[in-house]
């Protein structure tokens, strides 16, 4: 019989529960302590033991006691055991024993008995099973063959160890254990749940059977004496106990032997007997002479209860017998820690399973902390591990069981997204092995498409377009009305389940607005599985689907705010870097500084401006003022006043910029600027402690650095640094911060024509990049041939006035790649005409010849080649303009919602834009260094004020919005609009009519098909009666003649 681990599961009431016999994480262990034991009581107590401190061991547990109620030496408590989840039983960090395992360990017996005594009296568990090392704590008392430490397990009543708990995988109990120890054995045998004649997984031996092979005649006396079973056959031997009783001890007379009376023929041994020969009308009989809770939780053979054992061996009527007698379905043993339910489905005992789940309301939301796989996990693996059947549709069978009850769907909901321990959901194996109509449904249950397992593998790879969308057109996308009224009537219901991220249905049904905050802060990303659709080749065109666009739309109205405010923010730092930079570097000429002061020098205090950079300024502040406004309006209409006031930090910090500006003007232009620079760093370094992988990653974040670095030097090594450096330094930075500004405007998901542009202008630039890569070598070759055949270094005088750019390699080459544009002036082109030797008549020609090759073959053939790749790539990108734009849409939302919510995922290191390019390599290779996300799960409070001054709280939609995962359109829409609709939403609505529509063609071609299959049957069946008629006719007339 195979180990089996503990299975979690969920109480009566949908409510989740964590399996008893698991300890919590060291950091969760209580500190019921007040006075001694400071910090942590378990290892206060541990530390006393080792120093055999009893005094304080005492103190410290006398605190536990009067926490939980177990003081009784006053008499004011009932004496209680403390749950197997309070650290008094749980394991001590980097050990596999608990506190009382070790005190019994204890040498000598003498030192540690006290100190085993004091913890069963405080409540410590007497019956602890250590599922490390197979064995309970009266196996270790056994073992020690100390007569004390036994009679200490089992001295007090409410709280004594269970000697019928077997060992694993021997299958051996405290008496088997003991045939060597006369004195325990002895009183073992005093304990009513003495099972004498319990059988061993090792040739089903019984204790006596032990004891004689052991040759030890007390323990075999003591053994007859207690009614032992004299006529158990030996296995492999043909003889009985009696004649090996006999054939061992010759001297020994069994008649002379006092043997008690045992019941022992309607014992749980004895029904295992009777189930193991199959005999349905005995085991009826005898079972109901049994208590309901030793049918239940008592053992046999193997350490499994009688109903797992039934489970196993796929015995459906001894399984209905257990139940109708009183056996808990949802019940395991300590030594076999699986459920009869997943002992059955992991079988493919189909039948085993309905009965378990109709007639003894067993439990479905349960699953094995080992492996943490749900019911559904072990069917839909189809036993791949355990490798016990190799008829598949017996699963098809198991997992019917489950899906066609809607109460066990109901079930199934909240943990429909737990993972393995590999990170699979159910929907992996479903979508890898099982045919599409499972993985419908299983969405239909709520099941993400974007959750990655440790492979970083998700679903939605190996999920059909067709399934997919077939999905969100039937199932996401729900109306009642007719979709060819054109009044403001229409509406339609659009479901999220399959994307909301996996919290449990507990905490759904305990929301609250007390507990809006500590909700927040257990949620999850709600955009990853959008990221993978937009991702994939074949799902990509789904993401115009109206399901996945209105989501978008309301992911957009949340987190409208944060994305405005770093546009606006950069906005302001460009202009001021742009009018800082000209005031340094842009000339006398332009008097922007006025006449005297020195060109590249400091801006002093007192210098001012208002002429057309501060106008422009000026102009910009009220711009930025309106847009600010505007988001005020909106945030106010949705949040209220106080939300919106409190959230807005940024819009004051940079109102006091503006003011500072326009009152200071170039006086103080360094000093805002240093302070925009700092607050970059700031941002930059977010994003770098949200992943460090991903931010080195991308050469945006690069260009980043650089611009920051150029400006640091800019701003603060103007002793150090000539001015001309820094002039050439200035231009660079005004390139790279107005190109970053494009590309921000371009990417902000409310502009798609410019989504569109950007995509097109990043694609050819990326195209041409890999394309010249290679092609550049034939560039360089003729610069290199250029060179050598036209540059005059030859010992001639050379006039300065005379073309130099074929007289040094770096200046041929910088003119070999100007003239591949075209820009080729042929009357420049230095080649030597004047000799009349006829020697020399040919050079002139064969230079020429060069020159037309270069031209022919790279400014001709490779420009056309380059302008055929943008054209290409442009065509391709109109012609899903709609798509782009939704793309663009979703990874810029997905990228801000992971920083902001500190990458729970590890989605931003999975996502990493490059990650198929340049940098594939160090993509595999370098971790995530997710350190925002470690200082999130170290420090909640850290977490929380993170993500307020962030405004991260208020960008999830399934805690506020979205509480039932569905969204009524344009219902919604006209609450977050003011009560008006905007022409996204009016588009979202058509496309859910055409939806709509294309769903009642279907109805009514399936209902046109149908009726002209009546008719077909009917007209058959009138041919057939007609046909019957004639040939009763005929028959009549011959009859008549």
């Amino acid at each position: 019989m195979e180990r089996l681990p503990l299975m979690g599961k969920m109480n009566s009431n949908c409510s989740l529960t964590k399996p008893k016999e698991f300890a919590p994480a060291q950091d969760e262990i209580p500190l019921y302590c007040t006075q001694l034991s400071c910090k942590d009581p378990q290892v206060g107590l541990w530390k006393c033991l080792t120093n055999g401190d009893l005094t304080t061991f005492s103190s410290i547990l006398a605190e536990v006691a009067e926490v939980c109620g177990n003081n009784n030496n006053n008499g004011y408590s009932t004496p209680s055991i403390l749950p197997s989840s309070h650290w008094i039983n749980s394991k001590i960090y980097e050990n596999d024993r608990n506190i009382l395992q070790l005190a019994l360990e204890l040498e000598p017996p003498e030192k540690g008995i006290p100190f085993v005594k004091k913890l069963l009296d405080a409540g410590a568990n007497a019956d602890f099973f250590n599922v490390e090392t197979d064995l309970a704590l009266i196996h270790v008392a056994v073992q020690s063959n100390n007569l004390k430490k036994v009679e200490a397990l089992l001295e007090l009543e409410w709280n004594k160890g269970d000697i019928s708990v077997t060992t694993q995988p021997e299958g051996q109990n405290a008496l088997h254990l003991a045939v060597n120890n006369p004195g325990i054995l002895r009183r073992l045998l005093k304990e009513p749940k003495a099972r004498i004649n319990a059988k061993d997984n090792c040739g089903s031996r019984t204790p006596l059977q032990l004891a004689l092979l052991a040759k030890n005649r007390e323990s075999t006396i003591l053994l007859i004496e207690n009614g032992a079973n004299l006529e158990e056959k030996v296995v492999g031997d043909g003889r009985n106990l009696r004649n090996l009783v006999q054939s061992t001890f010759p001297d020994l007379s069994i008649d002379k032997i006092n043997i008690k009376k045992q019941p022992i023929h309607y014992t749980l041994d004895f029904l295992s007997d009777v189930l193991d020969k199959r005999d349905l009308t005995l085991f009826k009989s005898a079972i109901r002479f049994l208590d309901k809770s030793e049918i239940s939780a008592g053992t046999v053979r193997g350490g499994v209860t009688l109903l797992q054992r039934a489970a196993i061996e796929g015995l459906n009527e001894f399984v209905c017998v257990l139940i109708n007698n009183g056996a808990d379905a949802n019940m395991y043993s300590k030594e076999n820690l699986y459920t009869p339910t997943i002992l059955a489905a992991s079988r493919g005992h189909y039948q085993v399973l309905e009965s378990l789940l109709y007639k003894g309301k067993a439990i479905i939301a349960t699953w094995t902390p080992d492996s943490q796989e749900t019911l559904l996990h072990v069917i839909l693996r189809k036993s791949l591990r355990t490798g016990h059947a190799s008829d598949q549709s017996i699963y098809e069978k198991c997992l019917n069981v489950l899906l066609e009850s809607e109460d066990f769907c109901t079930q199934l909901k909240p943990v429909i997204n737990k993972k393995d321990d590999l990170g699979n959901t159910c929907l992996h194996f479903a979508a890898k092995s099982w045919p599409q109509k499972v993985t419908l449904k299983l969405l239909e249950l709520g099941a993400n498409i974007g959750i990655r397992n440790h492979f970083g593998e998700v679903p939605l790879s190996r999920i059909q377009t067709k399934t997919l969308e077939e999905f969100l057109d039937n199932y996401c996308t729900q109306t009642k009305k007719d979709p060819d009224d054109y009044s403001d009537s229409f509406e339609v219901t659009f479901r999220y389940d399959f994307l909301a991220p996996p919290v449990t249905e507990e905490q759904l049904q305990n929301w609250d607005r007390e507990k809006q905050t500590q909700l927040e802060l257990e949620a999850l990303p709600e955009t990853d599985s959008l990221w993978y659709i937009a991702r994939s080749k074949t799902h990509r065109h789904l993401i115009k689907h109206p399901v996945l666009t209105s989501f978008m739309w309301l992911k957009w109205q949340k987190i409208r705010r944060l994305f405005n405010r770093n546009l606006r923010f950069y906005l302001l730092f460009v202009v001021l870097l742009t009018w800082y930079i000209f005031a340094r570097f842009g000339g006398k000429s332009l008097n922007i500084r006025g006449d005297g002061e020195d060109f590249c020098s400091e801006l002093r205090f007192d210098e001012s401006y208002f002429g057309f950079f501060y106008i422009l300024f000026a102009l910009h502040v009220l711009v930025q003022i309106g847009f600010v406004i505007t988001d005020w309006y909106k945030d106010y209409y949705n949040d209220g006043f106080t939300s919106c006031i409190l959230g807005s930090w940024l819009e004051i910090f940079m109102f006091l910029v503006f003011a500072i500006v326009l009152y200071g003007s170039l006086g103080l232009l360094k000093w805002v600027l240093v302070l925009l620079l700092g607050v970059m760093v700031l941002r930059e370094g977010f994003q770098m402690l949200s992943s460090f992988k991903r931010y080195l990653l991308s050469v945006e974040n690069w260009m980043e650095i650089f611009l920051i670095g150029i400006l640091s030097v800019i701003l603060f090594g103007n002793s150090v640094v000539p001015c001309k450096w820094n002039r050439h330094l200035a231009a660079i930075a005004l390139l790279i911060s107005w190109a970053e500004l494009i590309t921000m405007v371009g990417r902000h998901p409310k502009l798609a024509r410019y989504n569109i542009y950007v995509t097109m202008f990043y694609k050819v630039l990326e195209s041409f990049f890999y394309f010249l890569i290679w092609f550049s070598f034939f560039i360089i070759a003729f610069a290199f041939g250029f060179y050598i055949m036209l540059h005059r270094d030859n010992g001639d005088n050379v006039d300065k006035g005379d073309y130099e750019f074929f007289d040094s390699p770096w200046l041929t080459l910088a003119k070999t790649f100007t003239m591949f544009v075209g820009e080729i002036e042929f009357s420049d082109i230095p080649v030597d005409r004047s000799t009349d030797e006829s020697e020399y008549i040919a050079l002139p020609v064969i230079a020429y010849l060069f020159l037309l090759a270069f031209v022919f073959f790279i400014v001709v053939v490779l420009m056309n080649l380059l302008n055929g790749l943008a054209i290409t790539d442009t065509g391709i990108i109109q012609a899903r303009a709609e798509i782009v734009s939704n793309v663009t849409r979703v990874e810029s939302v997905s990228y801000a919602e992971s920083v902001l919510l500190g990458d729970p995922f590890d989605f931003l290191s999975s996502s990493s834009a490059n990650g198929d390019g340049p940098f594939s390599w160090l993509n595999r290779h370098l971790p995530s260094c997710a350190l925002l996300n470690a200082l999130y799960t170290k420090s909640p409070t850290v977490r929380s004020a993170f993500q307020k001054i962030t405004g991260a709280t208020g960008i999830l939609l399934f805690f506020t919005l979205l509480t039932d995962k569905s969204a009524r359109f344009p219902h919604v829409a006209k609450g977050l609009l003011g009560g008006r609709v905007n022409a996204e939403v009016r588009d979202i609505l058509a496309k859910s009519k055409d939806i709509t529509r294309k769903k009642l063609k279907k109805k009514e071609d399936r209902e046109d098909i149908t009726i002209e299959k009546l008719y077909s049957l009917q007209n058959f069946i009138i041919n057939s009666l007609n046909r019957q008629e004639e040939q009763i006719l005929a028959i009549s007339k011959k009859i008549n003649l």
